[in-house]
């Protein structure tokens, strides 16, 4: 079987450290809030087969998309006519896929966190805001799930100092947050409609709606 799970979903991570996601001896472990509730998934490889168990009430929705997240959805696309680079990097990670988690506001707060600071600054805001604003997990992980876009939307933005999180970035992210089920229903629908939707969020430019739809 070539593929890499652990290269493939370590996209989902933000840093070693995040307290959402663990990925570990070949292992995904991810807490997240689904449309049924909050819920926790564990991948693993057993030889050729991939395993998975879920826990919390959003467990059977996280279960039906394992195959998207790891990635596993769609057979691998030949590029034999792209730019050699391309080409080149296809054939040295042929393990390698991408997938998708379905969980638009998970994927988006780290993105907004991320824009115009380093990696290490932008992993310490999102660490500490799981802590601060997000809940403990289902199942024996002992991971959190990631902030609340309920919780979020309220806090006026000097709140986000204590994390590193200057006004601007806390006005998107409060934004968005605002709005959070309109962007979770880009996930039914094309790529185009969701940076669409995305990029309708002040404070949401091109690089930040490029890393959201990417994991």
């Amino acid at each position: 079987m070539g593929y890499d799970l652990a290269r493939t979903v370590g996209m989902q991570a933000v840093g070693r450290h995040d307290p959402t996601t663990r990925i570990a001896d070949g292992q995904l472990w991810r807490a997240t809030r689904t449309p049924h509730g909050p819920g926790t998934v564990h991948v693993w490889r057993s030889g050729d087969a991939l395993r998975a168990e879920a826990w919390g009430p959003g467990g059977d929705w996280l279960l039906a998309g394992v195959p998207e997240l790891v990635g596993l959805h769609r057979p691998l696309p030949v590029l034999g006519d792209h730019h050699p680079l391309v080409t080149r990097a296809q054939a040295r990670h042929p393990g390698l896929r991408i997938g998708a988690s379905r969980c638009v506001f998970h994927a988006l707060a780290p993105a907004i966190l991320g824009q115009r600071v380093t990696g290490p600054e932008a992993k310490r805001s999102w660490a500490g805001l799981c802590r601060a604003l997000g809940d403990p997990a289902p199942g024996p992980a002992g991971l959190r799930l990631p902030p609340a876009p309920e919780r979020v939307a309220v806090q006026p933005y000097w709140w986000f100092h204590r994390f590193g999180i200057e006004r601007r970035r806390a006005d998107t992210l409060v934004r968005a947050a605002r709005v959070a089920d309109r962007l979770e229903a880009v996930v039914d629908g094309p790529i185009p409609r969701a940076r669409e939707v995305l990029a309708a969020v002040n404070g949401v430019g091109p690089w930040t709606v490029a890393e959201t739809l990417l994991p």
